[in-house]
């Protein structure tokens, strides 16, 4: 986590934080969405992290810097549910599949990578103690 807002560049980015953007660019306009699914992969235990999809034919082509649509997606909550434990060193592997309606080339792709993302345990309130009157 960089804190630096989302830029509109198409940018690849192999390490992310807990808070990561999905850019679709380049889609021509019509009845046209995508779909995605992140999930955790070896050496991470497998297992689906987040489902979703998004609407990417709003406009006319406009060419491969074109951005059609972004999706801001946050991995902590889904990764502290998830059990998993991060790589020391790396943090999480997790690979995201994206599935575009109107693709240039195959309308299904995926990117594999690394997400830092600090996971704390869940907080448990102790009970409180109840005193006994004599």
């Amino acid at each position: 986590m960089d804190a630096k807002p989302f830029g509109d560049a198409p940018d690849n980015e192999p390490h992310v934080g807990c808070r990561l953007e999905i850019d679709f660019y380049g889609y021509d306009q019509g009845s046209l969405d995508a779909s995605h699914t992140l999930e955790l992969k070896s050496p991470s235990p497998n297992g689906t992290l987040v489902r979703g999809s998004t609407f990417i034919g709003e406009d006319p082509p406009g060419g491969g810097t074109d951005l059609d649509a972004s999706v801001q997606v946050y991995l902590q909550r889904e990764l502290a549910a998830s059990g998993a434990e991060p790589h020391p060193n790396q943090g999480f592997h997790v690979r995201l599949t994206v599935n575009a309606e109107g693709s240039i080339g195959a309308d299904v792709k995926r990117k594999t990578f690394w997400t830092r993302c600090p996971i704390e345990a869940p907080r448990v309130t102790p009970p409180t103690p109840r005193l006994r009157r004599r």
